[in-house]
């Protein structure tokens, strides 16, 4: 914290090193931070990387993270640039989180 504001540079650095021992909430919230440029606290988490976000999105998802599969379902269609749009994947992913239990509102 510095003056009351959460260090999020500092979260993303955890919740990365958590994501690369195998954490799949870790890989999520670090997904998160690198695709806002200002995460959920409110801080700056720097710039956005949309590469390394789909890149842990994709980690969460695979280890189980019912919010990552979700979100990688959205990633997979919802990209900016339609050579990498991938209907087929997010079919899947959006079956394997509803499998799961993911509830859309």
């Amino acid at each position: 914290y510095d003056a009351g504001r959460p260090d999020v540079v500092a979260a993303r650095t955890w919740y990365e090193r958590a994501a690369l021992r195998g954490d799949a909430v870790g890989a999520y919230r670090a997904a998160l931070c690198f695709a806002t440029p200002v995460f959920v606290f409110g801080g700056d988490a720097g710039a956005i990387d949309a590469s390394k976000a789909r890149a842990m999105m994709q980690r969460a998802a695979r280890g189980g993270c019912l919010d990552a599969q979700h979100a990688a379902a959205r990633m997979a269609i919802s990209n900016d640039d339609p050579e990498l749009q991938d209907a087929r994947s997010a079919l899947s992913w959006y079956a394997i989180a509803a499998v799961g239990g993911h509830l859309q509102e």
